[in-house]
């Protein structure tokens, strides 16, 4: 990612990946090239307890304007892997906060806070905040609270959110 330009295109063979991307570069696309998108899985585990907030916790940061992401399932998965643990697990799969952003066909996985759709560089003193649309389209979203927020102005299509058990 670090040698990207804008408008260059990632392409992900099949498999799965244990890494955290961050994506700044306009324009850039990601797109997984199995035969659907359960074929390339990018899985992270970071908290927000340990990482700083929940904004430092996702596995894929979608951060430049016009990028698109396509065909991959992403999977924060710490709350799988720390199944005693019932408080402080905001665990973001997918971080978007550029404006013109396109998601297609994704599988998005995590127990709390799955989809962050919002927008950067807020400012604190007036409130007002720079664009940041994003079309989603034919998405997975699976979670058990507060699975989609954030402040973008976002178009989901053909989308569908799957409650998963709250643990007690």
């Amino acid at each position: 990612m670090d040698a990207s330009r804008p408008g260059d295109e990632i392409r992900i063979l099949p498999g799965i990946y244990h890494e955290t991307v961050r994506m700044t570069v306009p324009g850039l696309s990601l797109r997984g090239k199995g035969a659907s998108r359960s074929e390339v899985v990018i899985t992270g585990d970071h908290v927000a307890a340990t990482s700083g907030g929940t904004r430092n916790t996702a596995t894929v940061f979608a951060e430049g304007d016009g990028e698109t992401i396509d065909n991959l399932t992403i999977v924060n998965s710490y709350q799988q892997e720390h199944p005693e643990k019932t408080t402080d697990i905001q665990a973001v799969a997918l971080f978007a906060s550029g404006d013109r952003q396109t998601f297609e066909h994704l599988h998005l996985q995590s127990y709390q806070d799955t989809l962050y759709a919002g927008a950067r560089g807020c400012d604190a003193k007036t409130g007002t905040c720079p664009s940041a649309r994003q079309s989603y389209d034919d998405l997975d979203i699976d979670g058990a609270v507060d699975v989609v927020f954030g402040n973008a102005k976002a178009y989901f299509d053909h989308t569908r959110c799957m409650a998963l058990p709250v643990h007690a």
